[in-house]
């Protein structure tokens, strides 16, 4: 299918922005200085653009995906490695192992002999070091790994929308995951420690960062899921901005205006340093884009009852774990 051509293009951007900069239309042409300049002004009407200061969320910047948890299973490629002195080194045949496994005492159990051994490292999603000598262990053996309480969220995560649902037959059986605080999830596990089953509740936060990645964030969940289930949910990304090879911003024609209007109030406050008529067009076009997304939706939103007297599998009672939605979230 091809792209609108009503759209615009990280170069077509780069045009106009230099147009108004006095810098000319032709970027080939440009001094490294002015090429530099537009594309810091670009990244930045991106951010105006895709992060209003009204907190809207965009329609086109919450997609859908897919969580796996609980335990999960592979195969051994070749004999486990042992160094002589304290780990061994597992390969598997495909990418089973979670970049924090380590963190969360995660066991490996050899489906041959049914020994257990606990995770000490990760080095891929392939490899991984365990505590023990573990090369009496069947080549080509089948494995499995316990379940965690709590998962990486994908790098571009930015907010949850919405409760999490299981995917196909699990849905039979599972109710939908509700979405509490990070304290309520806590305060479950402090209360029943060793409860586990399917999850039925999970929060996010913010992973502990010393600034060589950006900021990433993990998915908490109680019960500890003790079988293996892929999650559904939306999530607000975090987008990238756009280049020669990612072309076409987020938000497609219908909000083209709008974004050349961020580039430019954003070129005209670098220019002036002062913000004109270039922002209140900004202004204006984007309460008409957040109009128009605001009418891409549900028009049935679900029975409105009341559930807080509702108790749990495990007997939590719902009151505890309070739900407060706003702003169609």
């Amino acid at each position: 299918m091809s792209e609108s051509t009503l759209s615009l293009t990280y170069n077509t951007i780069r045009a106009e922005i230099g147009d108004y900069l006095g810098i000319g239309r032709t970027y080939g042409s440009w001094a490294a200085t002015d090429s530099s300049r537009v594309e810091s002004i670009l990244a930045s009407a991106l951010r105006q653009f895709y992060f209003p200061v009204n907190g809207y969320h965009w329609s086109f910047l919450t997609p859908a995906a897919t969580l796996s948890v609980g335990p999960t299973s592979g195969e051994v490629s070749g004999v486990p490695v042992y160094d002589g002195s304290t780990y061994s080194t597992i390969t598997a045949t495909s990418s089973i192992f979670k970049s924090r496994m380590a963190s969360f005492e995660t066991t490996i159990t050899f489906g041959a002999s049914g020994k257990e051994y606990t995770i000490a490292s990760y080095i891929s999603a392939t490899v991984i070091k365990v505590l023990g000598d573990a090369s009496a262990e069947t080549t080509g053996d089948t494995i499995e790994m316990s379940g965690q309480q709590d998962y990486d969220l994908p790098d571009d995560f930015g907010a949850i929308i919405g409760s999490m649902t299981f995917s196909d037959s699990d849905s039979y059986t599972c109710p939908s995951i509700r979405i509490t605080s990070e304290y309520n999830i806590r305060i479950m596990r402090q209360g029943s420690a060793s409860a586990n089953g399917y999850p039925e509740y999970a929060a996010t936060r913010a992973v502990a960062t010393t600034g060589v990645t950006g900021q990433r964030y993990e998915a908490m969940f109680f019960p500890t899921p003790t079988a293996e289930y892929t999650l559904d949910y939306k999530y607000a990304i975090l987008p990238n901005t756009i280049s020669a090879e990612a072309t076409y911003p987020l938000g497609g024609a219908v909000h083209a205006e709008t974004i050349l209007a961020s580039c430019l109030s954003v070129a005209e406050e670098r220019l002036n340093d002062t913000a004109g008529l270039k922002k209140q067009l900004f202004n204006e076009r984007l309460q008409a884009s957040i109009a128009l997304d605001s009418k891409v939706g549900a028009d049935y939103l679900g029975y409105n009852g009341d559930s807080s007297k509702e108790f749990s599998r495990n007997g939590i009672s719902n009151e505890r774990v309070h739900s407060v939605t706003y702003s169609n979230t």
